[in-house]
């Protein structure tokens, strides 16, 4: 075994021309990938859903149920704040918004921030297209929906989100080429989440009011006509001794009974309702606040120049390998 290392290491050394040139190859490129990646600084926030924003609907719900009326209009509102985050629409929001920069001079997007529209696209189908375009001298238009797609797709890349499944903790970190554009774009991230779950909650709370008006309409026409019933029915009957009488009089106070309850309490939770409508809750406890990064976080310069090295030193031992496998492996 000794032995075969010695022949091993002999190959090795034999070639040290090329294990230098590799090296240094591999070296000058992990220095120029690190000096051509853009610095991103990095702004993290982390924040809680408000369960308590959520405890009046639920309180609504229960006592819809408990009531006999948990229909389809008083569904639990069914969203994850991570899904959320990662949404479309969301991106989408923070694409189109016009940013500060200390690039520009102006507000500007992120469309026209990271160039897109004029970036260099390894699609060979672009450029085959460009040259059709040329030969019947069609003017090939701008697509703002495809640029919009790659700074959709870009954004997704800059951000990570981690939660907790034990706490419920949701983490956020957003990279950035500017610090203040980081702060800015996690601190918009905050504003879009409570505005969706606002909506969502606005959205659910005006068909639970809905809802409750329509059941207490239908529910005040039929405690009416069962009053007007019971008292037709004690009109034509002052002297109640038959027991099929009693037994029809004692259904009738029943069902007046049981839909003036039911009544009172829809009014109740419509009231309820309302207020949830006026005063609504924070959805989300916001636990760390986007913080200003005071140095970039990427790219890790050492570690891609190292990557380089390892890259070149591999590729030097497949080299070799290759080159003297009969001697090697004989």
């Amino acid at each position: 075994m000794e032995e075969k290392n010695k022949i091993f290491l002999k190959y090795f050394l034999k070639e040290k021309k090329l294990f230098y040139r590799l090296s240094f190859f591999g070296i000058i490129v992990g220095i120029i990938v690190a000096l051509l990646l853009p610095k991103l600084y990095k702004t993290s926030f982390s924040f809680f859903p408000n369960n308590a924003a959520a405890g009046g609907m639920e309180s609504v719900r229960s006592v819809a149920v408990s009531i006999g009326l948990g229909i389809s209009g008083m569904d639990a509102e069914g969203y994850d704040l991570t899904n959320i985050v990662n949404s479309d629409r969301i991106k989408r929001s923070i694409v189109k918004n016009q940013w500060d920069s200390r690039k520009y001079d102006k507000k500007i997007n992120l469309i026209e921030y990271w160039g897109i529209p004029d970036r260099i696209s390894l699609n060979p189908l672009d450029y085959f297209f460009k040259i059709i375009y040329w030969i019947f001298s069609i003017t090939g238009e701008p697509n703002p929906l495809l640029y919009e797609r790659i700074a959709i797709t870009k954004l997704s890349d800059r951000y990570t989100i981690n939660k907790n499944n034990l706490t419920g903790l949701i983490t956020v970190d957003v990279w950035m080429e500017e610090p203040f554009l980081s702060k800015d774009v996690a601190e918009f991230f905050v504003e879009e989440i409570k505005g969706y779950v606002f909506e969502v909650e606005y959205s659910n709370l005006s068909k639970q009011e809905g809802f409750i008006q329509k059941r207490l309409f239908e529910i005040k026409e039929d405690l009416t006509k069962k009053e007007e019933e019971l008292k037709s029915f004690r009109e034509k009957n002052r002297n109640i001794s038959v027991p099929e009488l009693i037994l029809r009089e004692d259904r009738l106070k029943r069902e007046v009974v049981m839909n003036t309850q039911i009544y009172i309490t829809l009014q109740q939770e419509l009231e309820l309702v309302k207020i949830q409508l006026i005063g609504q809750k924070d959805p989300i406890v916001l636990l760390d606040q986007p913080q200003l990064a005071p140095k970039k976080d990427k790219p890790k310069r050492l570690l891609v120049v190292l990557s380089g090295f390892i890259l070149s030193f591999m590729l030097y031992v497949a080299r070799v390998t290759l080159k003297y496998r009969n001697q090697l492996f004989e």
